[in-house]
């Protein structure tokens, strides 16, 4: 389980994004290609996703902004090295 502010911060955007798109867990990872038991651990905070385009997808589903995606990203980098 991931530990730290990043993972926490990454979480916490992660879950922000996923109720920005108005769907339940199950459609919504239906359309970005993973489970709905995994993306709902990774907005819980008890799981990384172990590669950055499954929160791509989540970014563009949103309409996220290149800058913003590339601010997704650090989070998720800073996350994963906290991680270890």
């Amino acid at each position: 389980m991931p530990e730290g502010s990043a993972a926490t911060a990454f979480a916490n955007t992660l879950l922000v994004l996923k109720k920005s798109t108005g769907q339940g867990y199950r459609e919504l990872a239906k359309s970005i290609y993973v489970s709905s038991a995994a993306l709902h651990r990774y907005c819980a905070g008890k799981a990384l996703p172990p590669d950055f385009a499954v929160i791509r997808r989540l970014a563009r589903l949103h309409g996220t902004r290149s800058a913003e995606i590339e601010d997704l990203y650090r989070l998720w980098l800073l996350a994963q090295l906290g991680s270890r």
